[in-house]
């Protein structure tokens, strides 16, 4: 649901900035001994309000333009949530080509970002939904059916970041009937390591 997506985000975005500035009070706020105005504070929250339909609302062609305007900034958040939307359709005309585009800029520019940083786990799933068209194949952006290509997308997101989902998709691989290399220990390791 859009709503959710929406929510979502800005609690992402928003949350943690309104969090601390509330919570470290007047001795964060404080700047040369004299207490600014709540005004950051009721902007923020007039925000939240507006985007859960209290304050009336802001349109999807608002919040388009605002994500394309923080992917054109290298936003990785941004870029993802665009991702998504193109691949879904939710909100967009369906195009799955924008989306293995957004997809692909994330794992091009932060493909040795820190394993365990703010971004790693929009990077390691944005390799997981790279692996998935690699695994699928997209005619329309030139990308051939390539299931080597794919494993090894998604075995860096599993091994280099740590991502769960991506651990748990390479242990099932090792028990695939697909796989002439099938091994059950291989397996049950990286089933193991999703599982913790």
């Amino acid at each position: 649901m859009r709503t959710f997506r929406v929510n979502t985000l800005i609690s992402v975005v928003a949350g943690p900035a309104l969090l601390m500035g509330l919570a470290a009070g007047p001795a964060f706020a404080q700047v040369n001994g004299a207490l600014p105005s709540n005004a950051a504070v009721d902007a923020a929250l007039n925000m939240a309000n507006m985007m859960d339909g209290a304050g009336g609302g802001v349109s999807s062609d608002d919040l388009i333009r605002a994500l394309e305007d923080a992917a054109a900034a290298g936003q990785p958040m941004a870029l993802y949530q665009l991702g998504l939307m193109y691949e879904s359709g939710e909100g967009v005309a369906k195009d799955p080509v924008k989306a293995f585009g957004y997809f692909s800029q994330i794992a091009n520019e932060h493909a040795d970002a820190a394993p365990r940083g703010v971004e790693s786990d929009i990077v390691a799933q944005s390799f997981v939904k790279i692996g998935e068209y690699y695994a699928a194949g997209l005619p329309e952006a030139g990308i051939p059916k390539d299931k080597a290509q794919s494993s090894r997308l998604i075995l860096h997101a599993a091994s280099y970041f740590g991502d769960a989902d991506a651990q748990y998709r390479v242990g099932l691989s090792f028990l695939g009937p697909d796989n002439v290399d099938a091994n059950s220990l291989q397996s049950a390791r990286w089933l193991r390591s999703a599982a913790r």
